[in-house]
């Protein structure tokens, strides 16, 4: 089997899986396609629409929309970031999520330590107990 390069011409190796492009080359590619797909019918409003002011502006905040939703889309995209939000070491399985969204190493794991912004007396408690008292069954099942 022969090493395939990368069609973009960057150097790196491509796989057929990832249309004979490298990891990198794709992800730039499907970025650039959802851009594309998203902003084909909005470009196709504002031009009908040239003729009057009002709905011009309408359909100006309608691309506004349309690119906070591209944005959400592009965020959906980052797979595989296991690094510590304060000190960006590569945590791998080993990391922690904290209340307020992010993934921490052990040494930043604390609240104290990252600065975490999530009011812990606000935020309703877990309650242990009542998962204790479902989990919890008689162990010997053949004693009577």
């Amino acid at each position: 089997m022969e090493a395939i390069l990368c069609t973009n011409g960057c150097g790196f190796f491509g796989t057929a899986e990832n249309r004979n492009m490298c990891s990198m080359c794709y992800k730039e590619f499907l970025k650039r396609e959802i851009i594309a797909v998203s902003l084909k019918p909005t470009i196709t409003t504002v031009d009908q629409h040239d003729d009057h002011a009002s709905s011009s502006l309408a359909s100006k905040n309608d691309i506004v929309a349309h690119v906070s939703e591209i944005n959400a889309q592009l965020r959906e995209l980052k797979i595989g970031k296991n690094r510590c939000k304060s000190c960006n070491k590569k945590v791998g399985l080993t990391g922690f999520n904290c209340r307020c969204g992010n993934l921490f190493c052990g040494r930043h794991r604390l609240p104290e330590a990252h600065a975490c912004n999530v009011d812990y007396k606000t935020v309703p408690r877990r309650n242990d107990q009542d998962l204790a008292e479902t989990i919890k069954s008689d162990k010997l099942k053949w004693r009577a």
